[in-house]
């Protein structure tokens, strides 16, 4: 048990807490821990009660840092996101995908718009351990796209997916597929 106290300046934050599924609040593996209810991450305001105003739930949809964004994959699915830069951009791919040394089974690239080419392609060699299973690999690094139109895609094989993972899921299981995101520079 961690029970610290944090400052955080004013900014945006995203809090995450990962087991690896077996002891948990459904399912505990020998006794279960004194405080149950407090099982997980709790945020907790130590000089009084947070309201709404001050924090709020993420949204995607609102995070202008996001250009990109194919989350959810399920099993045999494909899917594409079209998208434009106007400038020269360093981008944070952070990508979650399925795949062994000798072949990706769930896995994303970019593409320019015009020529059809890959600019960019996950592979195993250029991914790690993701957590959970050993076939789960991450793709978490910056590259540079050049002004352009580009589509960024994503595929996936029949099994192990966020529909219905086959073996133990990445430690960031909400995030599987692709997240394409402007770099602070």
């Amino acid at each position: 048990m961690v029970d610290e106290v944090v400052t955080l300046e004013p900014g945006s934050y995203m809090v995450y807490y990962v087991s690896d599924g077996s002891h948990s609040w459904d399912d505990w593996n020998t006794g279960a821990p004194m405080k149950q209810e407090a099982w997980g991450i709790s945020l907790l305001s130590v000089d009084g009660t947070v309201d709404g105003t001050v924090v709020g739930r993420y949204e995607v949809s609102s995070d202008p840092a996001i250009l990109a964004q194919l989350v959810g994959i399920g099993d045999d699915e494909r899917h594409s996101y079209r998208f434009a830069l106007e400038e020269e951009t360093k981008v944070r791919v952070y990508a979650l995908g399925e795949g062994d040394a000798s072949e990706m089974y769930d896995f994303a690239w970019i593409e320019n718009a015009e020529t059809g080419r890959a600019v960019w392609e996950m592979t195993y060699r250029t991914s790690e351990h993701a957590g959970g299973a050993d076939k789960n690999r991450l793709f978490n690094d910056i590259i540079v796209l050049p002004p352009g139109d580009y589509v960024l895609r994503y595929q996936s094989d029949g099994s192990h997916s966020a529909d219905d993972w086959n073996s133990t899921p990445p430690n960031d299981p909400v995030n599987y597929g692709v997240t394409l995101t402007r770099a602070e520079s």
